[in-house]
C-alpha cells in the first residue's frame, strides 16, 4: 500500500468551484506523476470518495470479480465506474469540483477532506461534524476490540 491518506482538513471553495486539495493528499495523489485523481458520489451517503489512479484501478478490479450482468455487479458499475470524475490539479494544487458533485455532497462554501487510509472523502463540513461525532461514539463503545498493541482483536466484530 502506498502512504495512507490521514487527517481531516477543511478548505474554502471559491466562486468558480475550485478547492485546494490538502498538501499531504496532493503528495500521495501525484507520487506517480499523475496530475489528477478519481472522484465519485459515494453510494453510502452525501459525500464524495477520492482515489489515486492505482486505488481506483484496484476498486474496478474488485467489481470485475463479480458475476458479469449480475444485479450486484451492475449496481457497482453504475454507482461507481459510471459516475467517476477525473479531477485535475491546477498549478496551485486546486481542483474544480463539477456542479453535479457539489450538488450531490451539498458543498458550497467549504469542503472537508477526510483521509481514510487507501482513499479519502470530501464532505460538507457540517455533515462531517455529525459523522465524526457518531464515529467517535462507536469507536468508544468498541475500544475493547483493540488489544494493547493497537492491533485488531482476533475476536473482531464485523459491524
Amino acid at each position: 500500500m502506498t502512504k495512507p491518506f490521514l487527517t481531516s482538513v477543511t478548505n474554502r471553495i471559491d466562486a468558480k468551484g475550485r478547492v485546494s486539495v490538502p498538501a499531504h493528499f496532493r503528495a500521495i495523489l501525484t507520487a506517480d506523476g499523475a496530475r489528477d485523481f478519481a472522484c465519485f458520489e459515494s453510494f453510502q451517503g452525501r459525500y464524495l470518495e477520492g482515489y489515486t489512479k492505482d486505488g481506483m484501478d484496484a476498486f474496478a478490479a474488485k467489481i470485475e470479480t463479480l458475476q458479469k450482468y449480475s444485479a450486484t455487479r451492475d449496481a457497482f458499475e453504475y454507482a461507481v465506474l459510471g459516475s467517476v470524475h477525473e479531477l485535475s490539479f491546477d498549478s496551485e494544487g486546486r481542483v474544480v469540483l463539477p456542479q453535479p458533485l457539489m450538488a450531490y455532497a451539498e458543498l458550497s462554501e467549504a469542503a472537508t477532506f477526510v483521509g481514510l487510509g487507501d482513499h479519502f472523502e470530501i464532505w460538507k463540513p457540517e455533515s462531517f461534524a455529525a459523522k465524526i461525532a457518531e464515529m467517535r461514539r462507536l469507536a468508544a463503545e468498541r475500544r475493547h476490540l483493540l488489544d494493547a498493541n493497537g492491533e485488531a482483536s482476533a475476536k473482531g466484530e464485523g459491524a
